[in-house]
This record gives structure tokens, sequence and C-alpha cells, in this order.
């Protein structure tokens, strides 16, 4: 019966005392802190014409730079043809979303030009 549902709490008691935030306070214990790349870096990529990659001008060049969203400096930066500055930003936007703010800036400061 009516009974045998249980009743939706739409304010209640407050949570348990710790209940709270406690993935976080269980991930802070391990010693090291760390930041998404996503959260720590922005991703700029300025078209040097208004064409899209594929039908733009040879002699244009693009350019791809990573900014730090704390100081606002230029981390990372690249000129290269259109359709390689689309795919460099392809690839980097993929690796600002996995990987760790260090382990990001480490591995794409060896990318040359």
């Amino acid at each position: 019966g009516v009974s045998d549902v249980p009743a939706l709490v739409t304010g209640g008691a407050a949570p348990a005392e710790g209940a709270l935030g406690r993935g976080r306070d269980a991930r802070a214990g391990c010693g090291r802190a760390t930041m998404r790349a996503t959260h720590a870096y922005r991703l700029i990529l300025t078209r040097g014409g208004l064409a899209p990659a594929l039908l733009a001008d040879a002699g244009r060049v693009d350019h791809v730079e990573v900014v730090e969203i704390d100081s606002g400096e230029v981390v990372l930066f690249w000129d290269r043809p259109p359709r390689a500055a689309s795919q460099l930003a392809r690839a980097l936007r993929a690796d600002l979303a996995q990987m760790e703010a260090a382990d990001f800036v480490t591995r794409w400061s060896t990318v040359g030009d």
C-alpha cells in the first residue's frame, strides 16, 4: 500500500556531521594537491583569417596559445598553418580534459614547431 512507498524528503534534517565533503577529505590526505589542466589553463586559437582551416590560404598562419588562468600569462605558444593548428588545438583540448596541470605542461612543453 501507500505506507510501503518511501516519503520524499524536501527539507529534512541536516546530514550527519562529517558526511559532507567526505570524498574531498579522503583525497586531501594523500599529501599531494592536484589540479586538472582544464581548471588551470585556457586554450586560445587565433585564426589568421576568416576561412575555416580546410579552405584557408596556404600562407595563412594561426596562433595556438595555452594561457594560465590565475596569472594570465602565456605558458605555451605555437604558430602553425591552419590545418596543423586545428589538429594541435584538438589534441590540446583532449589532454586539458584528461591530464593534471603539471603533467600537461610537462608533456606539451617538449612539442616544438
